[in-house]
């Protein structure tokens, strides 16, 4: 470190941005050995020095790689930090039309949100990183971004955006022979974020358009068990929600994304019941 100090201080009429190059490797040399030693901030500090340096010789490409390295030293003792050298690196990225390497840097990002429990945070994140994806045509990347979305979305209750991604991506699911299998899936995940809503007359309609849309779904253990807790909805039955999702999940185990959701809609059954007046 104190060699590329050094160097920086040379002065050279006929060459002046040597001192840059020549500080660029002392400052890489320096940083590598900080990792040997597990010195992340300080390796971290160096490769933002590197990167400094880069951008003063107009080498955007190499700024943006040393930034990233900047980035992961940072990650292993301060994730804020890490995150501002990521995005130094995606404006760079983008600049350079590289959006595959802004996308995956912006999912970096979104899962360190994920990891921290910041999932408004991790939403814009990944929403972001779809973006990208998207615009290099990698719809498969995209999704698994989308779906992120559409889980943290519903978590907090933002259910619209939800449904649409889990219909979307079903859709998307029956153009591929691989994948096509998957559909009934996103299209119950759907489902389940518009009964949340205790909007039965919506989930009727959507149960409908799943079936016009996947020929197989009508047959599916995913439309019967939509059909029956809407039909508990409609009751204002609990006892039978309860035997209906306690049978779907003897034989499909439910995931605890969706125990979460029927457990809300559990809940909102509850309290229609409550507020409809007894009649009898």
């Amino acid at each position: 470190m104190a060699q590329a100090d050094k160097a920086l201080k040379r002065f050279s009429l006929f060459s002046p941005t040597s001192k840059y190059e020549d500080a660029v490797e002392l400052f890489q040399k320096a940083a590598n050995q900080y990792k040997v030693a597990k010195k992340w901030q300080e390796a971290g500090d160096a490769f933002a020095r590197c990167s400094d340096l880069e951008i003063k010789l107009k080498s955007n490409h190499e700024a943006a790689s040393f930034y990233v390295e900047a980035g992961n030293c940072f990650n292993k003792v301060n994730p804020t930090e890490a995150i501002t050298y990521y995005r130094n690196a995606i404006a760079l990225h983008c600049e350079a039309g590289r959006f595959n390497q802004a996308a995956k840097l912006t999912k970096q990002i979104a899962e360190l949100f994920e990891q921290d429990g910041n999932k408004a945070e991790a939403i814009t994140n990944f929403d972001q990183a779809a973006d990208y994806y998207s615009g290099e045509n990698s719809t498969q990347a995209a999704n698994q971004c989308l779906l992120k979305v559409a889980s943290y979305s519903a978590e907090l209750e933002k259910y619209d955006k939800s449904i649409e991604i889990y219909t979307s991506v079903g859709e998307q699911c029956l153009e591929s022979n691989l994948l096509k299998f998957n559909a009934k899936g996103h299209f119950l995940n759907a489902g389940l974020c518009i009964l949340c809503k205790g909007d039965t007359v919506a989930m009727r309609s959507a149960i409908e358009k799943f079936k016009e849309t996947d020929f197989t779904f009508a047959g599916s253990r995913e439309c019967t068990l939509l059909e029956e807790v809407t039909q508990a909805f409609e009751d204002f039955n609990q006892d039978d929600f309860t035997d209906v999702v306690y049978n779907f999940d003897n034989v499909s185990k439910l995931d605890p994304w969706k125990t979460s959701m029927l457990l809300r809609v559990k809940t909102k059954i509850s309290e229609e019941a409550d507020a409809t007046p007894d009649l009898t």
